[in-house]
C-alpha cells in the first residue's frame, strides 16, 4: 500500500470498516474500538488472558522482568512473579488487566534494551499495486450514530 494512503486506510482500522460495512450494518461497521473481552464471559476472556501470559513457562512475564532489570525498571523480580501466581488464583481474573500492563511495561523495555528498529516509512518492503476504484473514493469516516 503507497504510504501517502496509509492514514486514510489502516487510522482507526479504516480498511477493516470498509470492508466490514459491506457485510454488516453501518452502526456496528463504524462504531467505536472497545475491548472485547467485557460482557458475560469476561471472566473466560480474562482466564484466556492468564493463560497466554503464562504459556510456555510464563515466557512472556519472564521477559517483561529480563527488560525491566535491563533497563532498571520498576518490576522487582520476586514481587512480580508472585503477584503473577496471586492473580492466577483468583477465578474471576480480577486483576488480569492490572498483570498485562506490566507486562507491556516490561516486554516494551526489553525491546528497548535490544534496540528493536522498524523500518523507517517509505523503506517498508512492500510493492504498489494499482488501487480498484473504490479505493480512489473519499476516505472519510461517516458520522457517528450515537
Amino acid at each position: 500500500m503507497p504510504v501517502e494512503h496509509h492514514g486514510a486506510l489502516f487510522v482507526n482500522k479504516q480498511i477493516l470498516r470498509r470492508a466490514a460495512e459491506r457485510l454488516l450494518p453501518k452502526a456496528f461497521a463504524w462504531r467505536p474500538k472497545w475491548y472485547f473481552l467485557f460482557g458475560s464471559h469476561e471472566e473466560r476472556a480474562l482466564r484466556m488472558m492468564y493463560g497466554i501470559l503464562r504459556r510456555n513457562r510464563g515466557e512472556l512475564i519472564e521477559q517483561a522482568v529480563a527488560g525491566s532489570l535491563t533497563t532498571n525498571g520498576p518490576l522487582e523480580p520476586d514481587g512480580f512473579r508472585a503477584l503473577a501466581a496471586e492473580v492466577g488464583r483468583d477465578p474471576a481474573g480480577h486483576d488480569v488487566g492490572l498483570l498485562t500492563s506490566f507486562v507491556n511495561m516490561g516486554l516494551l523495555a526489553d525491546m528497548a534494551d535490544r534496540q528493536v528498529r522498524f523500518p523507517a516509512p517509505g523503506r517498508l518492503p512492500v510493492e504498489s499495486v494499482p488501487l480498484p476504484e473504490w479505493a480512489r473514493a473519499s476516505y472519510s469516516c461517516p458520522p457517528s450514530t450515537g
